[in-house]
């Protein structure tokens, strides 16, 4: 299982796939995503089996590099599986990939090891410093909700809700703030109530779409019928979310909403650090743009700012940004329909909305 000097890593593990997953569903049947909870820190489904970790147990004069198949992941720790007993106490590093690729090495200390089946062990390496799980772990990135409503209860039930799925939540309560705040900052999703005194959720989703915005609009309402349901979504909105809620229906939502992070394939370079994160801060008022220009039919301004974009997202390392914002200038360029634009629209607004800062 160990590695010399001049051979190749090894996995630490040695079973078929099918075997592999077996442990995996048992592990986590048996509480192996939530083992120990370490300061109270959230705990992230982590698959990866290529995870290098240096240990040196007691006794060793140097550390030993082992292939590991990880459960789990925290800002304070992580949980994978080994194929001997390792020490509690040992100190290691362990070799995390990053969503943007790079390899960055965490030191830790083994705090816990127990058998799960035949040479199997679970163990948990506590780290010496607490990092950003985002960073590794999509499923970990913060969601950026809006929830408008003007009942109290409602507000404060659906962000603990939302808290508990790892959101960042901001509240409205009116449809007139609703909007504002929509048209200020980039949401992932609004939850938007449609019974609302003064302009209800109808009008605050139609004021939404008309101003161009083109993010997920969830209607929350205790309207159940068909007619309310399709009057929801003639006045825009994406979904239709019951009331009274419950976090699974929060859930549903938000698998659907989040997708992976987009970090700049040049974020290693440190000399483009800081003018990457620019762009990023930079990247909601071009959205802004966009939008504005296709709600006002300006295609010769739709054109000139998409082939902008296009040249900085790929002089910043943002490759997505750079071929969605390609097909939307010739789709313009070409006068093309206006349901193709469209589309090109909405993807490049997606991948500005995904886009990440490097730290």
């Amino acid at each position: 299982m160990k590695t010399g000097a001049h051979s190749s890593f090894v996995r630490s593990i040695r079973l078929s796939d099918a075997e592999l997953r077996a442990v995996i569903e048992g592990a986590d049947a048996d509480g192996g995503l939530t083992a120990e909870t370490i300061d109270g820190a959230p705990w992230f489904q982590f698959r990866k089996d290529n995870c290098v970790v240096h240990l040196q147990q007691p006794g060793d004069a140097s550390s030993t590099p082992y292939l590991t198949v990880t459960l789990s992941l925290s800002s304070k720790a992580i949980v994978a599986l080994h194929g001997s007993f390792v020490h509690t106490g040992s100190r290691c590093v362990v070799q995390l990939i990053g969503l943007r690729g790079s390899w960055e090495d965490v030191p830790g200390v083994v705090s816990r090891c127990r058998l799960v089946q035949n040479n199997i062990h679970q163990i948990v390496v506590r780290f010496d410093v607490a990092i950003d799980p985002g960073l590794y772990c999509a499923e970990a990135n913060r969601l950026r909700a809006l929830v408008v409503d003007d009942d109290p209860f409602s507000l404060r039930l659906a962000t603990a809700y939302l808290s508990e799925l790892n959101a960042d939540v901001e509240q409205a309560d009116t449809g007139e703030k609703g909007v504002a705040m929509a048209l200020e900052t980039p949401y992932d999703v609004i939850f938007m109530d449609i019974s609302m005194p003064g302009m209800d959720g109808y009008e605050a989703t139609r004021k939404l779409r008309d101003e161009g915005y083109r993010g997920m609009i969830v209607a929350a309402t205790a309207l159940e019928s068909d007619a309310d349901r399709k009057k929801c979504t003639e006045a825009g909105c994406d979904r239709y979310m019951g009331k009274p809620f419950s976090q699974e229906d929060f859930l549903k939502i938000v698998s659907v909403v989040k997708d992976e992070p987009l970090f700049s394939t040049l974020s290693t370079e440190e000399f483009l650090v800081e003018h990457i994160n620019a762009f990023v801060a930079e990247l909601p008022s071009i959205a802004r743009a966009l939008e504005e220009a296709s709600v006002g039919k300006d295609l010769e301004k739709l054109e000139l700012l998409a082939r902008s974009l296009k040249g900085e997202a790929g002089g910043y390392g943002f490759d997505p940004i750079t071929a969605a914002a390609r097909q939307l200038e010739e789709a313009v360029r070409d006068k093309a329909g206006t349901e193709q634009i469209q589309d090109h629209l909405g993807m490049t607004l997606k991948w500005c909305r995904l886009a990440r800062s490097t730290t």
